[in-house]
């Protein structure tokens, strides 16, 4: 492996541990201060930012939230071949409650002069599956009709849940 690799490679295991500890000092000193990253809005627009606005919200996002989980993988289409992070199965930093989109979202990196200059929302990865939503849900409906319950019982149980996961 290049020094390049592990470069990024040890970066994006900094920027990790950075968001599990809430270190938002830390966070923000990996950023490139000339660096574009998506946010998203509560009317689901994912607008580019600017390093101050993407700090602003992923300040707010942490604040509510516990990460429990980090999977390290890989940007099969938006970044290809860049790293990308998935928090909490890929519940964090925000949900995907559209039934029709991918059951989760990864953050995917791109690095710039030693610092990320690109942070974007990534949904294709290539080592874990992430189905559509719709998809999770048949699934969670022929489970519970296997066991006994009727499809209205089924769909009821299942969209009450709330977002899928």
């Amino acid at each position: 492996m290049n020094k390049t690799a592990l470069t990024i490679s040890n970066m994006v295991k900094i920027f990790a541990d950075a968001v599990i500890k809430k270190d938002l000092i830390s966070i923000g000193s990996l950023l490139h201060p000339d660096g574009r990253f998506e946010i998203v809005h509560e009317d689901l627009i994912i607008p580019d930012t600017d390093k101050d606005t993407f700090m602003e919200w992923f300040a707010d996002k942490l604040k509510g939230s516990n990460i429990q989980s980090v999977v390290f993988d890989t940007c099969i289409l938006c970044l290809t071949g860049n790293p990308v992070l998935i928090f909490n199965d890929g519940q964090f930093p925000w949900k995907v409650t559209n039934f029709a989109a991918r059951s989760k979202s990864g953050l995917a990196l791109e690095l710039r002069d030693d610092k990320f200059s690109m942070i974007k929302f990534c949904y294709v990865f290539l080592k874990n599956e992430n189905k559509y939503n719709f998809e999770c849900t048949g699934q969670k409906i022929k489970h519970l009709m296997k066991t006994g319950s009727s499809f209205e019982e089924a769909y009821k149980i299942v969209m009450n849940e709330g977002p899928l996961e």
